[in-house]
């Protein structure tokens, strides 16, 4: 007589629903730790790009870095931007990349001079400035770029800088008809109806500008305009002090009448002490 007793079918079926049970409660859990771990990775980017930009300053007379310049960078192409310039202070390109934007920086384009492997520094990648405002000295708008920025601003002219958009998320590509779309700067919320910034003719967020329905097909299109909320719905911001956080848009855009449906040309400042791009809140 066999002393040994099998499991019967019905007793492995229940063991296989507990394990899928635990399954199914436990894989949500590691996917949210490990959003979490990319969004912390994300904060520090932003904090070390940030001290970086301060001691660029401390060697420019403390005046902004400049968004994108006409000069040449190391690669041969015309358009110096601010990521460039501020890498002596950081020595590692793998700051300016996010490991939670979905879009793979190698196979964005397929070769030639538009090899994503070539562009990617000179693109800034995951993250973008708030040039609409910091690149505005002397409200001069337009007479440096085809971009409409303007030369960069003293730190003297930033009056809150502990609440004062330095750089924030940024899509990385957008793929519609027309074509693919990238950028080293962030867009500001109302910056196209704002008296005092310095944008392209679309820029801003909202239906219409280039970061929405303009150069980005869905998801994408986020009525956030170019800045990416790939964190939870959220972005990572850092500020003109040199410290980071973690915004939803509605923080972002505080102090303005936005919403995600609203048309780029009606979203307008409604309390300047709370829009945190603006150097004179």
């Amino acid at each position: 007589m066999n002393k040994y007793k099998a499991f019967t079918l019905i007793e492995l079926l229940v063991v296989i629903a507990i394990i899928a049970i635990l399954a199914a409660i436990l894989f949500p859990v590691f996917a949210q730790a490990k959003e979490a771990a990319k969004k912390t990775a994300c904060l520090s980017n932003t904090k070390q790009q940030d001290l970086a930009v301060l001691m660029y300053m401390g060697d420019s007379d403390d005046t902004y870095i400049m968004n994108e310049s006409d000069t040449v960078d190391p690669n041969g192409y015309v358009g110096f931007n601010w990521t460039y310039a501020v890498q002596p202070y950081m020595k590692n390109w793998q700051l300016f990349r996010d490991a939670d934007d979905s879009n793979d920086p190698y196979n964005i384009w397929s070769g030639g001079i538009y090899d994503w492997d070539e562009n990617w520094q000179r693109w800034g990648v995951a993250y973008g400035m708030n040039a609409d405002y910091l690149n505005n000295a002397g409200g001069t708008c337009g007479n440096w770029l085809p971009q409409g920025y303007g030369p960069p601003i003293n730190a003297s002219a930033v009056a809150t800088p502990a609440s004062t958009v330095f750089a924030v998320d940024k899509k990385i590509v957008g793929n519609n008809t027309l074509g693919w779309y990238t950028d080293t700067n962030a867009l500001a919320p109302a910056t196209i109806t704002a008296p005092d910034a310095c944008t392209w003719s679309n820029g801003g967020w909202g239906s219409g500008s280039y970061g929405d329905t303009i150069n980005y097909a869905p998801p994408a299109n986020t009525g956030t305009g170019n800045v990416a909320i790939r964190h939870t719905g959220g972005s990572n911001v850092s500020f003109c002090d040199g410290h980071s956080k973690y915004e939803l848009p509605g923080a972002q855009a505080a102090g303005t009448n936005w919403n995600n449906t609203l048309a780029s040309t009606a979203i307008i400042i409604t309390d300047i002490t709370k829009y945190q791009w603006d150097t004179n809140q």
